[in-house]
C-alpha cells in the first residue's frame, strides 16, 4: 500500500486499515510518520510566520523594529526544528510509555505494535492540525483512532485500551499542569 493509499485508509476506512498495519514492517511506518511530520512542522511554521507577519499574533516588543520578518522567520524557523526533533524522538518515547499501560491491562503484542498504532493514529492531526480552527476535532480523532488501533492490534477490550490511554496520560498532564504554576 503506497502513502496515498495509506492516508486515505486512516481517514475513511481505519478498521480496515489497522490489522493491515499490523504486518507491515516498522520502517514503511517510520517513513510515513516522518513524512507527515516535516509536512506539519512545515505548515505549523508558515501559518505561525504568516499570522506573525501579518499581525494576527502580536509581539509588544518587536513591533516597529526594523528587520521584524528576519526575526519572524528565524523564530518560525526555530519551531520547525523544535517539531522536528520532538517529534521524532518523542514518538518513540510516548509509545514506549504507552505501551507499558497496555501491557499492565492486558496486551501482549510488542512495542512495534503500539509505535505503528500510534503513528497511524496521529495521521488526522499531521496533515490538517496546522489548521487553527480544526486542531481541537482532530486532536479527538486522534483518541478515537488510538484507541480503536490499540484494541485491534493488542487484541484487548476497547475499555482496556481506553484505560491504558488515559493512564498514559496523567503523567503528560501534570507536567503541563506543574509548568503552568
Amino acid at each position: 500500500m503506497n502513502f496515498l493509499e495509506k492516508i486515505w485508509m486512516v481517514l475513511r476506512r481505519p478498521s480496515q486499515l489497522f490489522p493491515e498495519i499490523g504486518l507491515e514492517e516498522v520502517k514503511d511506518s517510520l517513513i510515513y510518520y516522518f513524512i507527515l511530520l516535516i509536512f506539519f512542522s512545515a505548515m505549523y511554521s508558515m501559518i505561525t510566520f504568516a499570522f506573525l507577519n501579518f499581525g494576527i499574533i502580536q509581539v509588544p516588543e518587536l513591533v516597529g523594529k526594523p528587520g521584524l520578518q528576519a526575526v519572524f522567520l528565524n523564530y518560525c524557523l526555530q519551531i520547525f526544528l523544535v517539531l522536528i526533533f520532538f517529534g521524532g524522538a518523542g514518538i518513540f518515547v510516548y509509545a514506549a510509555w504507552l505501551h507499558l499501560w497496555i501491557y499492565v491491562f492486558g496486551g501482549r503484542e510488542s512495542y512495534i505494535e503500539t509505535l505503528k498504532s500510534t503513528i497511524y493514529s496521529l495521521t488526522p492531526v499531521f496533515l490538517f492540525g496546522w489548521v487553527p480552527i480544526v486542531s481541537l476535532i482532530l486532536w479527538i480523532w486522534y483518541l478515537i483512532l488510538q484507541l480503536f488501533s490499540i484494541s485491534q492490534l493488542h487484541r484487548i477490550p476497547l475499555s482496556h485500551a481506553f484505560f491504558a490511554f488515559l493512564i498514559s496520560l496523567v503523567p503528560i498532564f501534570s507536567a503541563f499542569a506543574f509548568l503552568q504554576i
